[in-house]
């Protein structure tokens, strides 16, 4: 007798759907992991593929909050995609069965082959009865990803949370480094020379000072009888103002670590005036009575921009500008990037704090008489990003700055350096996206080219 072959028919199958199927559940149960949470399939060939159990990141409590889930995957185009959507329809006895629970339910449409999974809350979606009638989901590509996106974990706890109690989970752990609009004087000059004179009035002395040399430097104050300077005042001209004998020569290190309040306000007011002198040289002037630091206007009153190295992407900024209402054919006043600038010191480091701000002239030079409401109108609507963006600007500016290229022996006698922006390391963080969504698409644009520069928030 010949040997039996058992027919083809008769051996057990496993369907390409099934197999998709089967990855559906495999990408949900990866996504769900990464975002922190619990995947416990059901294994069951119909119905609910398996539950989320919502987990504490931080501590690893698991919260007995669950959220049953109905997967559907495809490794074809969604019905009616496009860019930002695409639809699903239900069965009608699938929505009973998920509306008769008690638990909560979502779908999670997913194409395994492209790592997309989307979900939809049923519960909440067919409370509509449009919906319910329609039968029909129509997902969001940007708003409904199952993702580690923070928004998307918060979501899904909502959903477990049972109504009436409240919950809290810490977030996810995320380093974030934030950068601080202090910057960092990693270079100053070496030495402060004081010395007795018989001058009492600064004009009178640097009358006198332009008799021996028109280009004696500024860096200097008069208090007390006394002048004190970076510059070396044994050499000329100086030895000419100062009385023989009396000249002491300190380390600018120990002045700017003194405890003694004299030392220390000298200090500070020649690293002021020193700042005031390189910013003057580079079209940036201090406000005498107002105290920012702001770009001159430009010969022609045209637009003025700055370009700067942020660290990795070539930017620039707008500096000076002309503002025209459209009804007009002449600027109603021009704006100015100004910043406050005062040096601070903290655990023995000194910095320049940084405090973005505008200036506001009716023909580049004089005052703009409203320029009180243009500020606080701009204040009102700048944002977060906008303001980090100026500092992040101005920082990089005045490293570029300081020290002034093709230094002579007087700058170097008066140099000064400063480092990166300041930057604090804490274990919460908050996406890039949440904040920078708020941002006008072109602000946006510039905000994060300097955050990726600099390495800004995980930036």
């Amino acid at each position: 007798m010949g040997r039996r072959v058992a027919s083809t028919s008769s051996r057990k199958k496993i369907r390409n759907s099934d197999m998709i199927g089967k990855r559906g559940v495999t990408l949900i149960d990866s996504i769900v992991g990464e975002i922190g949470f619990l995947w416990h399939p059901t294994g069951l060939e119909a119905g609910i593929d398996g539950y989320i159990e919502i987990r504490d990141v931080q501590t690893g409590e698991v919260t007995n909050n669950i959220i049953q889930v109905q997967s559907k995957a495809t490794d074809k185009d969604f019905d009616r995609e496009t860019t930002d959507t695409f639809e699903y329809y239900c069965q009608q006895k699938d929505i009973n069965y998920w509306l008769n629970g008690n638990a909560p339910v979502i779908l999670v449409r997913s194409r395994p082959r492209t790592n997309e999974a989307y979900w939809v809350s049923l519960k909440d979606y067919f409370s509509d009865p449009s919906n319910q009638n329609s039968r029909k989901i129509i997902f969001d590509k940007h708003k409904d990803r199952l993702s580690v996106d923070p928004n998307c974990r918060q979501s899904l706890i909502n959903i477990a949370m049972p109504q009436g109690i409240g919950l809290y989970l810490a977030p996810m752990p995320k380093d974030e480094t934030l950068y601080l609009n202090l910057l960092p004087i990693i270079e100053f000059p070496k030495r402060i020379s004081v010395a007795r004179t018989e001058f009492r009035s600064e004009d009178k002395l640097i009358h006198v000072l332009k008799r021996f040399d028109n280009n004696a430097g500024p860096i200097w104050i008069l208090h007390g009888g006394n002048i004190y300077s970076f510059y070396d005042l044994s050499v000329y001209p100086w030895n000419n103002i100062c009385e023989r004998g009396t000249l002491e020569t300190y380390s600018c290190n120990d002045w700017s670590q003194s405890s003694e309040p004299i030392a220390r306000d000298n200090f500070v007011q020649l690293l002021n005036i020193c700042l005031r002198y390189n910013l003057a040289c580079n079209g940036i002037d201090l406000h005498e009575k107002h105290g920012f630091y702001f770009f001159r206007d430009t010969d022609d009153l045209s637009e003025k921009i700055i370009d700067y190295k942020s660290v990795k992407n070539k930017a620039s900024r707008i500096v000076f500008e002309p503002y025209q209402p459209k009804d007009s054919t002449e600027p109603a006043h021009y704006r100015h990037s100004a910043f406050y600038g005062q040096f601070v010191q903290y655990e023995d480091v000194w910095y320049l704090e940084i405090n973005p701000s505008y200036h506001f002239t009716s023909d580049g030079r004089h005052g703009y008489r409203f320029a009180h409401n243009s500020l606080s109108g701009l204040k009102r609507i700048e944002k977060n990003g906008a303001v980090l963006g100026q500092v992040v600007a101005w920082a990089e500016m005045l490293r570029s700055y300081f020290p002034p290229p093709n230094l002579t022996n007087l700058d170097e006698e008066v140099r000064l350096q400063f480092g990166s922006l300041s930057t604090v390391t804490i274990d919460r963080g908050i996406p890039d996206k949440a904040w920078l969504n708020t941002e006008e698409e072109e602000e946006a644009e510039v905000i994060q080219s300097d955050i990726e520069g600099m390495g800004l928030f995980g930036l």
